[in-house]
């Protein structure tokens, strides 16, 4: 499954190096270190990306933040599964994807 996540957030070539190492919680079977800190620096570019997408389009301007409460709030998630869909494909952000906010 971690692998079909990161093909489907176009990560394919990142080496996750499945194994048992060592954590917070004991020896566990888990992605590497690396691995993990490689994945957590690209989800925070895609969660910076993301806000300034919403900043854009004005959700968060404090004169606007009124009216953007009481407007849908923007879901960075693809909306709900389509028959050709894959799991993976569903949960993956639209900024990832390069489709942007609607």
């Amino acid at each position: 499954m971690d692998q079909a996540v990161a093909a489907a957030y176009g990560w394919s070539e990142l080496d996750l190096g499945h194994g048992f190492h060592v954590t917070k919680q004991g020896e566990r079977y888990t992605i590497s270190e690396p691995a993990r800190r490689t994945v957590l620096d690209r989800l925070l570019a895609l969660n910076h990306q993301c806000y300034a997408e919403e900043v854009k389009a004005g959700l968060h301007d404090k004169a606007t933040k009124k009216a953007a409460e009481q407007k849908k709030k923007i879901d960075c998630r693809r909306p709900a599964r389509r028959a050709d869909q894959t799991t993976a494909e569903i949960y993956t952000p639209r900024c990832a994807t390069g489709q942007g906010l609607p």
